[in-house]
């Protein structure tokens, strides 16, 4: 009995389970069931027995790991480890300082001084005042009807880049367009592509002329004249308005001043090269024939019967008919005759069509 007992304690940890039959007598049965506990004494260091103590001692190190994860709920009787848990908790402490920035006075001193900013930006109220920046109505003094002794002397008095903003703005009211010219245009230094620029923000086309007086009063439309003053290298600009007999009206200048002059006078200072604004009332594209579309071939056809010229038949092919109709307009209007519909011969069938809206020179 007493080597028994020594066994027993192997099995006092089975006594958990096992007690239900104990067998107190035979040995050998107990014996064999030994083995049995043992293979189970693994898990059972899960539920540490309170009665040995020196059994537990071994198994310490095992739960010691598990107790590696809990200071994220620290236990309340080691005093070691709460020791070492100490400053994890305390690094999570450090985000919670976030919060409390309503309560300090010191931050709420420093919010003033944003809002105080944001007083400042809010006067956005002047502008209105940007309207008042508009240099166009400076441009537009009502014209002054007066003789000029000298139309040499009137030119030198005035400079390029005004006249020549002076000269289209007349043209445009002419034609009855309330002109638009941007601002940007009056840093361009071409005086062509100035007045093609302009004219196209209006609607218009620019066809340049380099002839003689005979060609732009032909023509009879607005044209912008470039002037010379003996001398001077840079040319000023007038608008020919008004063609009465021999007297010619200029119009424009620094003040838009409309002066009657001669037709000699004229000549004197005149390059002979002028700017007229039209319109392409009818669409002809391009130059017909060369490099034109057939619907602008047929649109010419059109025009030619509706001004007289009734034989011609309608078709998208430019026959003989049609080009020797064309140099008949062509003649009367002394332009080169080739029988070649360009942008002069255009404006000349435009007259011929008598197209309401389009201002003339010439009664």
């Amino acid at each position: 009995t007493e080597s028994k007992k020594p066994d027993i304690s192997q099995p006092e940890i089975l006594a958990m389970p096992v007690p239900a039959n104990p067998a107190p007598d035979s040995s050998e049965s107990k014996k064999s069931d030994i083995p049995q506990p043992e293979i189970l004494t693994m898990p059972v260091p899960a539920n540490p027995a309170p009665d040995s103590s020196e059994s537990k001692k071994p198994d310490i190190p095992q739960p010691e790991i598990l107790t590696m994860s809990v200071p994220a709920n620290p236990a309340p009787d080691s005093s070691e480890s709460k020791k070492n848990d100490i400053p994890k908790p305390k690094i999570l402490a450090m985000p919670v300082p976030m919060k409390p920035a309503p309560d300090s006075s010191e931050s709420k001193k420093n919010d003033i001084p944003q809002s105080e900013h944001i007083k400042i930006t809010t006067p956005a109220k002047p502008t209105p005042d940007l309207k008042l920046t508009n240099p166009e109505p400076v441009m537009d003094p009502e014209p002054v009807m007066g003789p000029v002794r000298n139309l040499g002397d009137y030119l030198g008095k005035i400079n390029r880049l005004s006249s020549r903003h002076m000269a289209f703005k007349v043209a445009m009211d002419l034609w009855n367009i309330e002109s638009e010219i941007k601002t940007r245009l009056n840093s361009i230094d071409n005086d062509q592509s100035f007045f093609q620029l302009a004219a196209k923000q209006n609607g218009l086309l620019i066809r340049r002329i380099n002839g003689n007086y005979n060609v732009v009063k032909q023509l009879n439309l607005p044209a912008i004249l470039e002037l010379y003053v003996p001398g001077e290298l840079s040319p000023v600009y007038l608008t020919l308005s008004k063609i009465d007999y021999t007297k010619i009206t200029l119009s424009g200048g620094e003040r838009n001043v409309a002066i009657k002059s001669e037709q000699k006078d004229l000549e004197s200072y005149w390059s002979g090269v002028a700017y007229i604004p039209w319109k392409n009332f009818l669409s002809l594209k391009g130059t017909i024939p060369l490099d034109s579309p057939k619907d602008s071939i047929i649109t010419l056809k059109e025009l030619m019967q509706d001004i007289g010229f009734n034989e011609i038949e309608i078709s998208p092919f430019y026959d003989e008919q049609t080009q020797q109709a064309v140099r008949e307009i062509q003649k009367k209007y002394s332009i080169q005759i080739d029988g070649v519909v360009g942008s002069t011969t255009k404006i000349a069938l435009h007259n011929e069509k008598k197209i309401l809206g389009i201002p003339h020179i010439m009664d």
